[in-house]
Order: C-alpha cells, then sequence, then structure tokens
C-alpha cells in the first residue's frame, strides 16, 4: 500500500514538473512601444507598407487591454491621427482595411466607438471586402451587433434614418453573391434584421 502511494506520489511530482514550464511562465509583455512607433510612422506615410508593419505588431487573436500608461498614450496616438486611417478605408484600400479589423484587439473605449462606426459604414462602400475581412478577423467579435448597428446617423433621435441605413445595410448585403461568403453574409443580415431603432 505504501508502494503504490509513493508510485503515485512521485508520479504526479515528475507530472508537475513537466508541465511548470508551460504554466509557470507568463505570456511575454505586449510591446505597446513598438505599436506606437509603427503607428505613428503610418499616420505621417499611410503607405501600403506601413500599414503592414502596424498590423504586423498588433495581436493576432484576444485582446490587449489599453489600460497603463504605455497603452493609453498610444490608444491616444492613434485617436489624434485616426483620419488618416479613415480616408485611407474609405478610399476602399485592402491593408487599411485589413489593419482597421485588427485593430479591434486592442481597441475600447473611443477607439471601439470609432472603430465600429468606420468599419460598420464601410459596408455601404464595398460589402464583399467588408465580408472578407470580417471573415479573416472574425475570432476579435465576441458579437457582431456593435459593429453591424453602428450607423452614421449618431443622433438617436433621428431614429427614420437610422431605420433607413438598418434596412440599406440588409440589402446591400444580401446583394452579395459569393458562395464563400454565404454562412458570414447571412449571420450580417439575421443580427441586423433583429436590431430595433428605439423612438
Amino acid at each position: 500500500m505504501r508502494k503504490n502511494r509513493a508510485a503515485v506520489f512521485s508520479w504526479i511530482m515528475l507530472w508537475g514538473i513537466a508541465i511548470f514550464p508551460v504554466f509557470g511562465q507568463a505570456d511575454p509583455a505586449f510591446d505597446w512601444k513598438a505599436l506606437g512607433e509603427n503607428w505613428k510612422a503610418y499616420a505621417t506615410d499611410p503607405s501600403d507598407e506601413n500599414a503592414l508593419e502596424v498590423y504586423k505588431t498588433l495581436p493576432e487573436k484576444g485582446f490587449v487591454s489599453a489600460a497603463g500608461e504605455h497603452g493609453e498614450a498610444v490608444a491616444g496616438d492613434i485617436l489624434k491621427g485616426f483620419p488618416v486611417l479613415e480616408r485611407k478605408i474609405i478610399d476602399k484600400n485592402r491593408p487599411a482595411v485589413r489593419l482597421g479589423f485588427r485593430m479591434f484587439s486592442i481597441a475600447s473605449g473611443a477607439l471601439a466607438v470609432r472603430l465600429n462606426l468606420l468599419l460598420g459604414n464601410f459596408i455601404g462602400f464595398d460589402p464583399p471586402m467588408f465580408l472578407e475581412e470580417l471573415g479573416l478577423h472574425r475570432d476579435l467579435f465576441p458579437s457582431l451587433e456593435p459593429l453591424l448597428g453602428s450607423f452614421r446617423v449618431d443622433d438617436t433621435l433621428d431614429a427614420d434614418a437610422r431605420e433607413l441605413e438598418r434596412k440599406y445595410r440588409i440589402n446591400i448585403l444580401e446583394s452579395v453573391g459569393a458562395k464563400s461568403q454565404k454562412t458570414l453574409k447571412d449571420e450580417c443580415v439575421r443580427i441586423l434584421k433583429k436590431i430595433k431603432i428605439s423612438k
């Protein structure tokens, strides 16, 4: 009996030692400094190459909070230079659109609101590209309602204009015929149809 207990105890100890490196090490901290430097380069020169550099700096999966001195400072810099990204996305620049979607990995507060509004409005500019890039970054969106329900008319008192935009987004998404985008398109349309515009 004692031998069995000793064997079991030894096995547990060996197992613990083996997995300790996996559970005992923290992931490296997100490099806000690199993101800040790459963003400043993009805001100064919004080339496709600079957009890619910012994109590669952002987390591929999950969410990194901008809390803390460095994160809040970089989020502030992104908001200051946001019109640069906005113009490129409105011009249907693919690297900029892709960057906009990946930015949700760090976006909270005012930055998240601006991104939702910008990319929600992008549905009307190029619905196939919207669906394609959303599909590539779908894991960054636990819920699609904030993105799909951020309308150009931000005045909640103008319910009629918001309702017209909701219907327009449904119609333009339904016009996308690519079979590869059907599942995501149907999901977006289903969510838009459930959004209630309060009057």
